[in-house]
């Protein structure tokens, strides 16, 4: 599915039931006929955000949603600063601070890249039954140089596997392995969570250190 088709069959459509409604059509078909095509965009919009796995369309609509944080952190992660991602991440907590599993996850990701790893630590700890939970656990094990460990923690998606692997890599500085084990990770996520990983590949390859991460940087 291309934004272009998307926006074309939209204003074919509106074009459509004006003239329906010109020539007299009764109110109830055309009323109808934009019920259906509201329901029809709709219903694409929810498909490219959540399972689509064309990255530059999913891209392109999350820069459309300007006021949701949500949709702003991955491209903030991919094209911004390191204050600036911070300041999303405060936004999202703001934002979304009734949604219990999106709070606890950001407030994870914020301690993380402020390098507190008691604080995200603790926060795993308090999380219930996010989806996320095992995810970010796994990568308090892995920033704890306990590899194995991270490795025995069931993830739910495939993409969580590889991006452990990844970050697993990453801390053992692996570029090669850490590309590989990304672009698999990317290959196997969809709808939003790929172009979070996209993003986060960008930004770590940008910002590859010349030598291997210390654990020493976490407090």
């Amino acid at each position: 599915m291309n934004i272009v088709v998307l926006v074309v069959f939209y204003l074919v459509s509106v074009s459509l039931g004006m003239l329906a409604i010109y020539l007299g059509v009764p109110t109830k078909y055309a009323v109808g006929f934009f019920a259906v095509l509201a329901f029809a965009l709709v219903a694409g919009y929810s498909y490219v955000i959540t399972s689509s796995k064309n990255t530059k369309l999913i891209l392109r609509l999350m820069r459309m949603q300007k006021t949701d944080p949500l949709f702003q952190y991955p491209i903030t992660l991919l094209e911004g600063t390191k204050e600036q991602e911070l300041d999303e991440i405060e936004r999202i907590l703001h934002k979304h601070r009734k949604n219990v599993d999106t709070l606890s996850d950001f407030q994870f990701r914020k301690a993380i890249l402020e390098k507190d790893l008691t604080t995200a630590k603790a926060v795993v700890g308090s999380m219930k039954k996010s989806p996320l939970k095992r995810f970010n656990q796994a990568q308090c094990e892995v920033y704890m140089g306990k590899f194995g460990m991270a490795r025995e923690i069931p993830q739910v998606q495939l993409w969580m596997d590889h991006a452990i692997e990844a970050l697993i890599a990453y801390e053992q500085g692996h570029k090669d392995k850490y590309i590989e084990e990304m672009d698999k990770s990317i290959e196997s996520a969809k709808g939003t969570y790929r172009v979070q990983q996209y993003a986060i590949k960008e930004k770590t390859l940008r910002e590859w250190p010349e030598k291997k991460p210390s654990r020493k940087r976490f407090h």
